[in-house]
């Protein structure tokens, strides 16, 4: 994989950001690695997904997908740990990875993927969390965060909104206003974010 250029998207509440790159010669390639993770072993976990398929969380360690980890740790150990400037000893280091495939009326409910603490494993803490899009049909759906810290999913719902009617608005689309930003992937796009931000995914309306 290239070097990437790493780039924040700046989210509008609570300081919450986002970290992306793109890395579109790579998309196909990881594409029919999740493919063939789908042949070899078609029972899927069922965690955040509604649907669809969800791979075990250990393909980090499978050679198809080292280039995928090494520009993972490379791009964290670099311009994530300056950013949230870290002493030089911390290191980041992939624990899970797992692959995900919705297909149509598939979709993922919030969550997030922050461990409780504790003495044994603490090293095992996620900090970072991300998503690597290898395929991105028309229609798919989007991925949304929220700048609640509830764990809604934990409580069978889904986060709260406050609605303004929009009679009373002179820009309906104002961002303060949301406190859901949803972002349209594209193939070969790379998302980083800090673990405790709940995410999901919407339904895929994809027929590819």
């Amino acid at each position: 994989m290239d070097k990437g250029n790493l780039k924040l998207i700046n989210l509008y509440f609570d300081q919450n950001y986002i970290w992306k790159d793109c890395f579109p010669n790579d998309a196909v390639k990881f594409k029919m690695a999740a493919e063939q993770l789908l042949e070899t072993d078609p029972e899927s976990r069922s965690v955040s997904n509604i649907g669809g398929y969800q791979s075990i969380d250990d393909i980090h360690t499978r050679d198809e997908f080292k280039d995928l980890v090494h520009t993972i740790e490379t791009q964290a150990n670099i311009q994530i740990h300056q950013e949230l400037e870290l002493v030089d000893n911390v290191k980041f280091t992939v624990i899970n990875m797992w692959a995900n495939i919705n297909w149509n009326g598939n979709s993922n409910s919030y969550h997030c993927h922050v461990n409780p603490p504790s003495e044994s494993r603490i090293a095992n803490t996620p900090v970072i969390s991300g998503v690597f899009y290898a395929y991105v049909p028309n229609d798919s759906g989007r991925i949304a965060f929220t700048s609640n810290k509830t764990n809604y999913q934990r409580l069978g719902l889904e986060p709260p909104k406050v609605n303004i009617p929009e009679i009373f608005l002179k820009n309906v689309d104002n961002p303060l206003l949301n406190n859901i930003y949803y972002y349209q992937p594209i193939d070969g796009d790379i998302l980083y974010f800090m673990s405790d931000v709940l995410h999901g995914v919407e339904p895929s309306k994809a027929t590819d």
